[in-house]
């Protein structure tokens, strides 16, 4: 949902997807154009709610300080003391950057799915777009000191993408979990989040979903699913063989990404 007002322009194309689009050309002298505009990723139906909820009958200038009161609230948490102008910048910068993932995707109470495909019912926030291959290491972390419900909820929508999918996603994002990366890192997430006393999810859900990751899911980039025997190789050995002759991936870091996460 938003906002936007254009100025000294007469055409504005609004792009909805891969190979979709809206463009309005406007007469010139026009003037500023003010545009409002909702999405949903449930129905055309809920889109019309979410606009009703969120920009009908505000103008542009309400939205604009809403957004920055809700951004000084985040950015806020941290006085930062005995720094120059030019590393406070990057401090703050950085801190806003923080806030990019995970993304709430909750529409009021429901919600679309890429794990089951389907438009789902949820009390709490269902959150996706983690890139839990560098996530896991400092923005996680941070999150469960600055924002610990929020992290709480990240992690029970964890468990919900492995009770839609049947996998604890490796790199969850808005259609499904992506094999791009390797190991199961939202293991050291969960523990992170544990040892810090942060509880509200299922717990039993989590543990259920790394063992079963951890036991019977691939270790291979660039696929889900169960394991196969290169797993099994590697859960009997703890590596992988060499490659074949001609063949060039190396394995070198599926082992030690593997094996680090398997040690945590």
């Amino acid at each position: 949902m938003g906002c936007l007002v254009l100025r000294g322009s007469r055409r504005l194309l609004l792009w909805l997807g891969l190979f979709r689009g809206r463009m309005w050309s406007f007469p010139s002298g026009s003037g500023a154009v003010e545009l409002r505009y909702a999405i949903s990723f449930v129905s055309a139906e809920q889109a019309k709610a979410n606009y009703k909820r969120e920009v009908e009958g505000r103008a542009f200038a309400a939205v604009r300080q809403h957004a920055e009161e809700a951004w000084q609230k985040v950015v806020g948490q941290i006085k930062v003391e005995g720094a120059t102008e030019a590393q406070r910048r990057s401090f703050y910068s950085a801190l806003y950057r923080c806030q990019e993932r995970m993304v709430d995707i909750s529409e009021g109470q429901s919600y679309y799915s890429g794990y089951n495909k389907r438009v789902n019912t949820d009390k709490r926030p269902f959150y996706v777009d983690d890139w839990a291959w560098d996530t896991y290491l400092a923005l996680h972390p941070l999150r469960t000191i600055l924002h610990p419900k929020q992290e709480e909820d990240m992690l029970q929508s964890y468990v919900r993408m492995y009770q839609q999918s049947g996998w604890m996603p490796t790199f969850p994002v808005l259609w499904g979990d992506y094999a791009c990366m390797n190991g199961f890192h939202s293991s050291v997430m969960f523990l992170d989040a544990w040892r810090k006393g942060l509880r509200n999810f299922d717990v039993a859900g989590a543990y259920e979903g790394m063992r079963k990751n951890s036991t019977d899911a691939t270790l291979l980039p660039w696929r889900n699913g169960p394991k196969t025997s290169l797993d099994e190789f590697f859960h009997e050995h703890g590596y992988f063989p060499a490659l074949h002759p001609g063949r060039k991936r190396p394995y070198p870091r599926y082992i030690l990404s593997s094996g680090g996460r398997r040690w945590r």
